[in-house]
């Protein structure tokens, strides 16, 4: 008697439930994996790339603001804000022998900027926010100068970090 046994391994197909869970699992432990690289690699890029950008606005900010003052003749007292946090400063300078006004304020966290009646622009850009805009007026019997400051307040994975600008001026077109 011959006995016939059948070989169910020959003719079987596809896997088992307990080799696609374990296929499942494998899938899964590497998107997490995937998705930790990710997740650290962005908040590498950001704590590299957005100290410097803050850096770098809150020169050009400063910059222009010094120019300006540079350039200027007079300062508006009366529409200047000095010694606040939420100062403004009018300053009036001759242009190719027109007179112009210039205003720097600070706007719903922006730093505002307005020459003569013309529209308002903003100097700061999306993503970061001038929490504190102070000025400081110097006048002498020779000159007169400003000092200025400018917090730029930005978010971390900490939290909100604040770092301040500072620049002197000394109104050229004051003592020529």
């Amino acid at each position: 008697m011959y006995m016939i046994i059948k070989n169910y391994n020959k003719n079987k197909k596809g896997f088992t439930l307990v080799e696609t869970l374990f296929y499942i699992a494998g899938l899964v432990l590497l998107l997490a994996v995937i998705t930790t690289i990710f997740l650290y690699m962005y908040d590498w890029y950001r704590a590299v790339t957005i100290p410097p950008r803050v850096d770098r606005v809150g020169s050009i900010l400063i910059d222009k603001i010094s120019r300006d003052i540079h350039t200027s003749e007079l300062i508006n007292s009366a529409q200047s804000s000095f010694n606040t946090t939420n100062g403004a400063l009018s300053i009036t300078g001759i242009v190719d022998s027109i007179s112009v006004t210039k205003k720097f304020s600070l706007s719903n966290g922006y730093l505002a900027y307005q020459q003569d009646s013309g529209s308002t622009s903003y100097l700061s850009p999306n993503g970061m926010t001038v929490s504190r805009l102070y000025f400081i007026s110097t006048s002498t019997p020779i000159s007169s100068a400003v000092h200025f400051d400018i917090d730029i307040a930005y978010k971390t994975k900490q939290g909100t970090t604040t770092k301040t600008y500072s620049g002197f001026s000394i109104l050229r077109q004051s003592y020529e």
